[in-house]
């Protein structure tokens, strides 16, 4: 994790090489990074974002429980922007 823009909270990031796609990896390890982040560190919340192209990613967030919070354009590209709270 790593600070993206101007939150002061670490936001969730991830990335895969093209052959590990598609099988689960990605929503088992934010899954887990969920967990650590909300029972570990205590965070009220956790961000995400991704390219809006990105519909791979953007299923993860959502198969995790995160909502589709914002759309901008940031240093040319389109990015979404998706949210969870401690539940």
């Amino acid at each position: 994790m790593w600070d993206f823009f101007d939150e002061e909270q670490p936001q969730l990031v991830y990335a895969l090489l093209p052959e590990a796609t598609k099988k689960g990896y990605a929503t088992e390890a934010a899954t887990k990074i969920l967990e650590y982040c909300f029972n570990k560190l205590n965070y009220q919340y956790l961000l995400a974002s991704c390219d809006r192209p990105n519909l791979e990613s953007q299923k993860v967030t959502q198969r995790i429980g995160m909502t589709k919070v914002d759309e901008k354009i940031v240093n040319g590209n389109p990015l979404v922007f998706f949210r969870i709270e401690k539940s």
